[in-house]
């Protein structure tokens, strides 16, 4: 059985921390450890004295790490929670799916192919199961592992973390995947001021809305103009969610202007971003943050 080592994690925010995933080091959450507890493969990181992204100027926008910083460490793990938080990146990304017994799990995709090399779908397993199944990764580090999706929000709460939590509708099941979804945040213990709940599924949006009218909302869509204009009215939306590689200025001031809060997914570049009213763009989605707000540093984007 794996070593599920952030299933039940210490209660507290733990003060010492691993050296980050992008610095392609052994990667190891611990509490009170020190660099002498290594066996030389594995060094420890202190968070509380890095000031790497404290020391640079307010960013115009927010960064949203899309599936827990995809490009630094497996998507939708433990291991993104920690790279987001040691670089004091503050919103997170993850995908809620749904095992065969109703438990929701952190996974994008319907089927396990891509992220695991088992050709089964998250659907034909229970979650225990699924849980049992590494993730693929390209980076030195123990393995990652398919989490449930209590624990995974809970950790990302203990963090501090402002959580987007985007629903996946498989096979069109959406009242087991809500169903799931809240759940899984009821058990987690996260607040509602701490996550905004999003979907491409607008029968998932309104179900979500009807269920549990005091959480924020995000819908996600290719583009503005395939969203009706009364979904956008009645709704009682947050934010809505576009597509960067089909989004024109016109589309991010409409949003705007009906007092949307406008995120844009999926950022890879500040160049992707040149020819819109980023001052009207409330966060992006990028799977490297600290790359990305790196470059923004070099390019001056900044209030």
């Amino acid at each position: 059985m794996p070593n599920h080592h952030l299933i039940n994690p210490p209660i507290g925010r733990p003060e010492v921390r691993d050296v980050p995933w992008a610095q392609r080091r052994s990667y190891r959450l611990v509490q009170g450890a020190s660099p002498s507890d290594t066996d030389g493969t594995e060094s420890y990181f202190d968070v509380s004295s890095y000031t790497g992204v404290n020391s640079l100027p307010e960013a115009i926008m927010e960064f949203i790490a899309h599936r827990g910083s995809a490009d630094r460490v497996p998507e939708n793990s433990f291991a993104g929670i920690h790279f987001t938080a040691c670089y004091q990146i503050k919103q997170i990304e993850c995908d809620v799916s749904v095992a065969s017994d109703g438990t929701a799990v952190i996974f994008h995709d319907k089927c396990l192919q891509r992220m695991t090399g088992d050709p089964r779908s998250v659907s034909s397993l229970a979650g225990h199961e699924l849980t049992q199944i590494p993730l693929v990764s390209h980076w030195p580090g123990p393995t990652q592992y398919i989490p449930l999706a209590k624990d995974w929000i809970r950790e990302a709460a203990r963090y501090g973390l402002f959580v987007h939590l985007e629903i996946k509708v498989h096979d069109q099941q959406v009242e087991r995947a809500v169903e799931a979804a809240l759940e899984a945040l009821d058990e987690s213990g996260l607040l509602p001021s701490q996550v905004r709940v999003s979907s491409f599924s607008l029968d998932a949006i309104q179900l979500i809305r009807c269920r549990r009218p005091g959480l924020g909302l995000g819908l996600a869509a290719d583009k503005l103009s395939g969203v009706a204009t009364e979904t956008l009215e009645t709704l009682g939306l947050t934010s809505i969610h576009l597509d960067i590689r089909f989004l024109d200025p016109l589309a991010v001031e409409l949003a705007a202007d009906r007092g949307l809060k406008v995120c844009v997914y999926t950022v890879h570049s500040a160049r992707q971003l040149a020819s819109l009213p980023v001052n009207l763009i409330d966060s992006v989605f990028t799977d490297d943050p600290v790359a990305l707000l790196d470059e923004m540093k070099t390019l001056k984007i900044f209030k």
